[in-house]
């Protein structure tokens, strides 16, 4: 059983390298961190100060880290910062993420990227999107992790972060390896290699090389494996790093007993096994005992063996390593088969089962079912060992049943033909016998035959001729239908693309042409010595980059959707939890117009949703309500709970819509666009990009207003 040794050993070597930029001494960084806390200079240094330590305690204690974190929320709430609201965003993504709430933590990583992107925070981005891109691989979404692994590539050769960009190219290298993709996963390793050699980054270069390893020992290129597990050695302990040491004294273990030479087997297993013990690395500890348990099964050594497999089982028990208990079981339970004791092989490979069912880990049970017949079958009791090979053999592989059915068939096979070269041989002696009467038989039942032939030959002819014309009408039917299908998406397309250049060529021109504008008057009056315009001309900035902001970040969302490249991700949200965390995003855009937004969302209502959608739709519904409300107006978000669904709405007191405009709201592609109370513009997409996300939740929006009496936009989304 060598699953456990391999399979193991990689997740933890892809938790090493994700972790690179928080992995370290992080209990000595705290502890400066705090004499920091108790001397800063101002709020701001302490509310940034509380976030450093609510993510270094991530790595350590998760308790203690939501404690920083929350204690730093509730003074930045009292001090609203915008850089600092990213890195509270960015520091609970981290520990949504240690507590394995990896989708909540891809939410707060994208709400933290719309505050550095508004601060154009590019540095802060690149890391974002890899910390997205490891909470996807963790989900096995492995085109999301690849996709946005990528993006911060992108951004890191922009900003020229070597260390950064060599994590990305590693990260992606092992995104590969599990999509059995393994030569991309080599060039990315590779590029990371040469970057981290070249930076003298020993600890990291460690990793990557360790990493090569296992996958040329996964491709069975065993030599050239212990060459990077032998360099992989020397830079672990140039960097002190015995986490990375033990995994790779292990590993260079695995790869000597494949080779067959137990001595550097066991020297390399033993020395992983006292170092893990003395550095207090439990899991290495289960894993280094589970291979010497191998090695020696290996030598026949069974006594030893056992006891190194109960030694990693007490381990995995005590840690919760599932996937460690069910394979040691098994390897304790052949032990004992093998050791005559069936009694104990039973006990143990019927604990296997337990854990496989319970957990619903499949995937080791055709193992077990072959364990237990075998030693059924030794032990005598027939009637089980038949049982369990049933089991077995329900489980094996298609190919097996494919090959077994193949060799019954041919022995079948060659017993009919024997069977018919026997009545061949009688019916030769009964038609000497017969030979007269078959004669006259012929010619009668050949002019019949014949007759009969010619017959269902024509008949043939005519169905066939029939059949062919009837295919020949279908497919033209078909081809036209697909025509005509091609054609309204081509249609459709074209509509699509002129309105996407429409909006680039003239809403996405408007307030760039306003950038530009004010950033000219802005550098005249500076350059000249008038200081006088300097705040309007702020201001102005400010809109129209918001304008900007809003119409890319719409075009974006509404282009993907249109590509199909979006679909809902359910999950159970807090409605008002949700809600908050959008209007955060938006507190800037009404705090400058002095709008009042209230929410009157009970905090225990539930729903099962897409998140990132929902927001997308009550950020739009909140961003056109401020944009029409007047200055010290109220916007009110809230929610009414029917029978089969919750009804959201998102109401304010301004000016409202007339009934010709509201008809036309979520009507077509060209969308409806007025300007806001203070001269904003849109480009309309907001609304029809709420309409289809709204239509892919399974609900419903409409809008209720009256002129002057305020806009009232809802919408439902099922229980």
């Amino acid at each position: 059983m060598h699953i456990f040794t391999h399979s193991y050993s990689k997740l933890l070597y892809l938790l090493i390298i994700i972790l690179i930029p928080q992995f370290g001494s992080s209990k000595s960084i705290i502890d400066s961190l705090r004499i920091e806390l108790k001397d800063a200079k101002s709020i701001h240094d302490e509310i940034n100060t509380l976030l450093i330590i609510g993510t270094r305690y991530c790595d350590i204690n998760t308790d203690s880290a939501i404690a920083f974190i929350n204690k730093a929320e509730n003074k930045l709430n009292e001090n609203p910062d915008p850089f600092l609201f990213g890195e509270y965003h960015k520091a609970y993504g981290m520990y949504l993420k240690r507590t394995n709430k990896y989708n909540s933590a891809i939410t707060e990583y994208k709400t933290a990227i719309t505050y550095f992107a508004e601060l154009d925070s590019t540095f802060y981005i690149a890391f974002l999107y890899n910390y997205i891109a490891t909470s996807f691989k963790e989900l096995i979404e492995y085109d999301s992790a690849l996709l946005y692994f990528q993006l911060s590539t992108q951004l890191t050769d922009t900003i020229k972060n070597p260390s950064l960009q060599a994590a990305n190219y590693n990260n992606l290298a092992l995104v590969f390896d599990q999509m059995d993709q393994q030569d991309k996963a080599l060039i990315n390793y590779f590029k990371a290699l040469t970057i981290f050699r070249r930076l003298n980054k020993f600890k990291q270069a460690a990793v990557t090389l360790n990493n090569i390893g296992i996958l040329n020992l996964d491709i069975g290129n065993i030599e050239k494996a212990i060459v990077y597990f032998e360099e992989a050695i020397s830079n672990s302990k140039k960097s002190e790093d015995v986490y990375n040491l033990c995994l790779c004294y292990n590993n260079i273990g695995t790869a000597y007993k494949n080779l067959s030479d137990y001595n550097k087997a066991k020297y390399y297993l033993m020395e992983a096994y006292r170092l893990s013990e003395r550095a207090g690395f439990m899991e290495f500890v289960a894993q280094s005992s589970a291979n010497l348990g191998v090695l020696y099964e290996h030598i026949l050594d069974y006594d030893s063996a056992l006891l190194f497999y109960n030694k990693s089982l007490n381990i995995c028990e005590e840690i919760g390593i599932i996937h460690g208990e069910i394979i040691n079981d098994i390897n304790v339970g052949n032990i004992y088969m093998n050791m005559g004791q069936y009694e104990d092989a039973e006990k143990s490979l019927l604990m296997a089962i337990d854990l496989s069912e319970t957990h619903n880990i499949n995937s080791f049970l055709t193992d077990i079912y072959r364990s237990l017949f075998e030693s059924y079958q030794l032990s005598g009791n027939y009637k089980k060992s038949v049982d369990y090979f049933r089991l077995y053999d329900a489980l094996k592989d298609s190919l097996d049943i494919i090959e077994r059915t193949r060799q019954l068939n041919e022995l079948q096979t060659k017993y009919e033909t024997e069977q018919k070269d026997l009545e061949n041989l009688q019916l030769r002696d009964k038609n000497k016998i017969n030979e007269l009467i078959i004669m006259r038989q012929r010619v009668v039942m050949g002019t019949i035959s014949l007759i009969i032939i010619l017959t269902i030959a024509i008949i043939i002819l005519l169905i066939r001729a029939k059949s062919t014309r009837k295919r020949r009408i279908a497919l033209l039917e078909e081809k036209n239908e697909q025509i005509e299908d091609k054609s309204l998406q081509l249609k459709a397309s074209n509509e699509t693309k002129d309105k996407l250049f429409s909006i680039i060529a003239h809403d996405l021109r408007s307030p760039f042409n306003s950038l530009l504008g004010f950033a000219s008057l802005l550098d005249e009056d500076v350059n000249s010595g008038d200081y006088s315009n300097i705040k309007t001309y702020s201001k102005q900035l400010v809109n129209a980059s918001e304008s900007a902001y809003e119409l890319v970040d719409n075009l974006l969302g509404w282009a993907r959707l249109q590509q199909a490249m979006i679909k809902p991700s359910i999950t159970e949200i807090s409605l008002n939890e949700l809600c908050n965390n959008t209007i955060k995003t938006l507190l800037p855009k009404a705090n400058q117009k002095q709008i009042t937004i209230k929410v009157s969302i009970d905090s225990s209502i539930k729903a099962n949703c897409d998140s990132n959608m929902l927001m997308v739709v009550l950020r739009n519904l909140l961003s056109n309500a401020i944009k029409f409300t007047q200055k010290m107006g109220i916007v009110e978000v809230g929610c009414n709970v029917k029978t089969n669904h919750y009804e959201l709405f998102v109401k304010d007191n301004g000016y409202g819509i007339d009934k010709e405009l509201k008809n036309n709201l979520f009507k077509n592609i060209n969308g409806v666009s007025t300007s806001g109370t203070d001269g904003e513009r849109g480009s309309g997409l907001g609304l029809l990009l709420v309409k289809d996300f709204i239509d892919k939740l399974g609900g419903e929006v409409w809008v209720e207003s009256k002129p002057n009496e305020g806009s009232t936009f809802c919408f439902t989304i099922p229980k």
